[in-house]
């Protein structure tokens, strides 16, 4: 999977794509925060557990949550929906035909590792990357 992610597209031009709203079809999907509320879920989607047989709506809530209450169960799950939704809008999944899972697009495995590099990136490094 990280092979894929070996670009020279520039860490700016990666991220614009998914922080700007986007629309799919006639509605409107927001913008994506990916160190904010989101980072989570894209963590969990980064997994490389995934890469072969895809991700369904319930591996990521058992990733995120767990709690065994009906009520809970049925909220993370619509929850987990509309976050997919939203990765699909921006491009960073997309959906296995006749199935209930999705794969990671080369997009969005170069975006997601772009973000845990810069995340995991001291100042340091950059600096001795830099000089």
């Amino acid at each position: 999977a990280l092979s894929s992610a070996n670009t020279d597209v520039k860490f700016t031009a990666l991220i614009d794509g998914i922080i700007n709203p986007v629309r799919q079809g006639q509605l409107r999907v927001r913008g994506l925060d990916p160190f904010g509320k989101d980072r989570k879920i894209l963590e969990a989607i980064i997994n490389g557990q995934f890469h072969i047989t895809g991700f369904r709506n319930r591996d990521i809530r058992a990733k995120l949550f767990n709690s065994q209450d009906p009520d809970d169960i049925k909220r993370n799950s619509a929850k987990v929906s509309r976050c997919l939704r939203m990765f699909r809008a921006h491009g960073l999944i997309k959906k296995v035909p006749k199935t209930h899972r999705y794969l990671m697009t080369e997009r969005g495995i170069q975006i997601i590792s772009a973000l845990k590099t810069i995340e995991n990136t001291t100042i340091n490094d950059l600096l001795k990357t830099a000089a």
